[in-house]
């Protein structure tokens, strides 16, 4: 199965195919390099960009994994999620960064992205570490609207990759919410107990900014992901705050999101072989 990376030509995303490189060869997938042009692109155009794809891919990639590339007009935030479903592809491997620009990826944009779309992402800064493994998944719990999918999930990434998975839950004043949030944390434990997943729980404390105590836990913690459920923006902002994007998929530590549909657990098992 394909992992799609969304190629803009800028350093973000030649840093994003990096990324998708080394996962690739871990899972044994193939990557599809999409560029979205202008609606209006020339044939001369898209050609243009189809040689520039290719260019890439010999630079970065080589030889190391199979790959692809396709050249489409229209939106990024219709079109990559359409293209994904339509190319097969199990996970979208995406850059954002702060530069502007009308086909970029960037800041509060990416989050329109990701909602427009069924796939699951991996969000990647500029000049994040590379690394071969995935050794910590940190899954962060609102007792409000948490859904147990992300653990199924999550659970299939952990077992490919050989991962441990970090819990934390949100603080509540509520005497019945402290009791709900053991009975799930107990759950979630004793779900990846069964599948041999390593687990570690935290409750975070009382706290003004949620986001900003999971960031900096994640760094504790020496997360190389953060997973999280595709809710839609709206639900996004309502549950970790307003500025949710600027604060977990822009965070500064760099540490890649992976954003996950109610739905994605079985694109992954089918991408992982899971």
């Amino acid at each position: 199965m394909n992992i799609l990376v969304p190629i803009d030509f800028t350093e973000v995303t030649k840093h994003a195919l990096r990324y998708a490189n080394n996962l690739a060869q871990k899972i044994n997938a193939e990557l599809l390099l999409f560029h979205v042009a202008g609606k209006r692109a020339s044939e001369e155009e898209v050609k243009d960009l189809e040689r520039q794809l290719t260019m890439l891919a010999e630079e970065v990639v080589l030889n190391d994994c199979p790959w692809h590339i396709a050249v489409k007009r229209g939106s990024i935030f219709e079109d990559i999620g359409a293209f994904a479903e339509e190319s097969s592809s199990g996970l979208i491997i995406m850059g954002t960064h702060g530069a502007k620009g009308s086909q970029k990826v960037f800041g509060s944009y990416a989050l329109k992205v990701i909602t427009n779309a069924s796939t699951p992402f991996i969000i990647t800064q500029e000049q994040y570490r590379l690394s071969d493994k995935v050794d910590n998944i940190l899954i962060p719990i609102d007792l409000r609207n948490e859904d147990p999918r992300v653990l199924e999930a999550s659970a299939v990434i952990a077992k490919a990759l050989g991962s441990k998975i970090h819990i934390l839950a949100s603080w509540s004043s509520s005497r019945s919410k402290q009791n709900l949030s053991h009975q799930i944390a107990g759950y979630a434990e004793s779900f990846f107990a069964e599948r041999n997943i390593p687990t570690k729980v935290k409750f975070a404390p009382e706290t003004a900014s949620f986001d900003k105590y999971l960031i900096d836990y994640a760094q504790e913690v020496e997360s190389d992901l953060i997973a999280i459920m595709n809710k839609g923006e709206e639900a996004y902002r309502t549950l970790f705050g307003k500025n949710f994007d600027q604060n977990i998929i822009t965070n500064p530590y760099k540490i890649p999101v992976l954003t996950l549909d109610p739905h994605s657990s079985s694109m992954l098992q089918d991408l992982l072989g899971a």
